[in-house]
């Protein structure tokens, strides 16, 4: 009986050796669970530069600064003295190109650059409506009555150059928003009831334009005056047979710009 409690002892005391033993063991790896993982991954090799910000200014700014339009227009056309006589836009189309220069390197708040706006040709086409004549005036137009005579009726075309400045804000990525005025110096040709007038036109426009990369989206407002001899407006013209009409076009444009 006393062997076997030696024995019963001496298996007691191995048994608690070797526990303990298996507790001192566990016990770094239940600390290391315990401790929050460390997710930090250190970026992966690459042979590519890396991009800096004068990088991302230089694809924002630098590029992109030619433009390239194509717009839809509404708008009329009267006299700027006399009432009645006018016509409106029934079809109207634009197209025009150029480019815009940045007046200074860095931009302003890190987001902001004023430029210079030169539009190196914009040409306009408006199909125009009948005249509106004021009751008991229509004119006595040569002709106008020929049985020989196609009416093919009133359209206005205008050809111009244009510069002025600009206001462009890049509040995120290459997001563009951009103001403008110009002014543009304009040849604008009629034909209104069989007869074609040309002259010089001093036209002006504003407006507001959303780009982001290459295409962008835009309204603009055009409005000036010019001298026309129309012979629809013999009526209220002056001594030399012309007449001073102003034009109000409203555009809305795609734009590509590269």
């Amino acid at each position: 009986t006393i062997i076997k409690m030696k024995t019963d002892k001496h298996h007691y005391q191995n048994f608690v050796r070797t526990l303990l033993l298996a507790i001192l063991t566990a016990m770094p790896l239940m600390v290391a669970a315990q401790e929050p993982a460390d997710t930090t991954q250190l970026p992966p090799a690459s042979n590519e530069p890396e991009i800096t910000q004068n990088d991302k200014d230089d694809d924002v700014w630098k590029k992109r600064r030619k433009f390239f339009n194509i717009g839809y227009q509404i708008g009329s056309f009267k006299p700027a003295e006399s009432d009645g006589y006018d016509c409106t836009s029934d079809l109207g189309v634009s197209i025009s190109t150029g480019k815009t220069w940045y007046l200074h390197k860095k931009a302003l708040a890190g987001m902001m650059k004023f430029g210079l706006d030169a539009t190196f040709l914009s040409i306009s086409y408006d199909k125009m409506s009948d005249v509106n004549y004021p009751p008991n005036s229509l004119p006595d137009i040569p002709y106008a009555g020929a049985d020989d005579i196609i009416d093919i009726g009133n359209h206005k075309l205008d050809a111009s150059v244009g510069i002025g400045p600009s206001f462009t804000i890049n509040p995120v990525s290459r997001l563009m928003l951009r103001v403008y005025f110009h002014y543009r110096p304009t040849y604008s040709m009629t034909i209104m009831d069989e007869s074609f007038s040309g002259c010089y036109a001093s036209m002006f426009d504003y407006g507001l334009s959303v780009a982001y990369n290459a295409i962008s989206i835009g309204v603009e407002h055009r409005f000036g005056s010019g001298n026309y001899g129309i012979d629809a407006y013999t009526p209220i013209s002056d001594v030399n047979g012309k007449v001073k009409m102003k034009t109000s076009q409203t555009s809305f444009y795609i734009s590509f710009r590269y």
